[in-house]
């Protein structure tokens, strides 16, 4: 294996192990989510709605994400 093949290797590897953690991390926000009690209080509707927003950015940054390296996409 070449040295450039090892890279891609060790890069790929690195990915794949960031890439499951996305996916716990996630998974563990779908049950944080599903626990959001809902209150009768603007404070907390307020937090609430920051905290989809802040999931809403996420989301369009794994689109971006999943564009990287096609035509047209990121390079």
């Amino acid at each position: 294996m070449t040295k450039l093949e090892k890279q891609t290797a060790q890069n790929r590897m690195e990915a794949l192990f960031d890439l499951h953690g996305i996916i716990a991390y996630a998974e563990g926000q779908i049950n944080r989510a599903r626990n959001i009690p809902l209150l009768d209080d603007e404070e907390h509707a307020d937090w609430v709605q920051g905290y989809a927003d802040r999931i809403a950015e996420i989301c369009e940054d794994m689109k971006e994400l999943s564009a990287f390296g096609h035509n047209g996409g990121m390079q």
